[in-house]
């Protein structure tokens, strides 16, 4: 009887805790989720990809991907996380729904590949391969980039994009103009690539234009695809696969390195450019309020 009383107590115990835990996440549920995003990303990730590198050959697709894996999926664990609480207007079922690409859909995913490539090949075009070479390097080998496109739309789109746009977008869009929103979003999504910038300042340069600039474009894709996190997670995809494959065929040349980093400022560029366009051809987007979460949101 009175181990029975123990193990009942010792249960109870546990579910106030977790109850509290949950209570505490529901009360500033944008601030758990970044507690949780770091938390997953950071120590637990930095450790899964030290030991995962150190079993695979780095050159490898796997040995590119996997590593990663969970430091990438840490904003989609914490949004599931803190949606399973309750917190906040998004549910876990709405942030699955808007993982499905629809028949509709489809076409426009090949389009936002299309454009992908076409801006990752005309970086490298700028900084002197031949036009010729970078579309025969695509189509001779359209198995292997579409490879890439799978992978980082699947592992590296979804894990960060069920996060960044699916929930914190939407979350920080309460009561703010969609703009702030999508700054903040931005500035926070670009702490998450802290080491990143600590790669030299010509890289860091290029990459902190390029994260400014895709934050502008995945919100603007969300926003229109009436949050359509597949898309979105496409379009970050599309932004990342193609120059990873052409990265990967050119650096070992001679002055390859030269070659894909002097690419990498033209490919921030050119998506600065898209950010400037879509921001003064839809300008009324990014100074509209929500005031209240849509009700595909708050349904359960």
């Amino acid at each position: 009887m009175k181990a029975r009383d123990g193990l009942r107590s010792h249960y109870t115990s546990r579910v106030k805790t977790g109850s509290h835990l949950a209570q505490s996440i529901r009360k500033r549920p944008i601030a758990a989720f970044l507690v949780i995003v770091f938390a997953i990303s950071y120590p637990l990730g930095m450790a899964f990809n030290v030991f995962v590198s150190s079993t695979l050959a780095p050159n490898s697709l796997l040995g590119v991907y996997l590593p990663r894996l969970l430091t990438v999926w840490g904003p989609a664990a914490a949004a599931l996380l803190v949606a399973a609480c309750g917190a906040g207007s998004i549910r876990v079922s709405h942030l699955l729904r808007s993982c499905r690409i629809s028949g509709q859909q489809a076409a426009l995913v090949i389009l936002i590949s299309a454009v992908g490539v076409g801006i990752a090949g005309a970086a490298f075009a700028l900084s002197g391969v031949r036009t010729s070479d970078v579309a025969h390097l695509a189509f001779d080998q359209a198995p292997i980039l579409l490879l890439h496109f799978v992978v980082q739309s699947v592992v590296i789109g979804l894990g960060e994009e069920i996060g960044w746009r699916g929930w914190l977008l939407p979350s920080l869009a309460e009561g703010r103009t969609f703009g702030m929103a999508a700054g903040i979003t931005g500035l926070l999504w670009a702490i998450w690539h802290a080491p990143v910038f600590l790669s030299g300042i010509s890289v860091s340069f290029s990459f902190g234009l390029l994260i400014a600039a895709l934050a502008v474009i995945l919100a603007w894709v969300w926003k229109r695809s009436a949050g359509s996190i597949a898309l979105v997670a496409t379009a970050h995809g599309a932004a990342n696969a193609p120059f990873v494959f052409f990265e990967s065929l050119f650096r070992e040349r001679s002055g390859g390195v030269a070659l894909v980093e002097n690419a990498f400022r033209h490919l921030s560029v050119l998506y600065a450019c898209v950010a400037v366009v879509l921001v003064a051809a839809d300008r009324r987007i990014w100074a509209v309020t929500n005031e209240q979460p849509s009700a595909t949101q708050a349904s359960a």
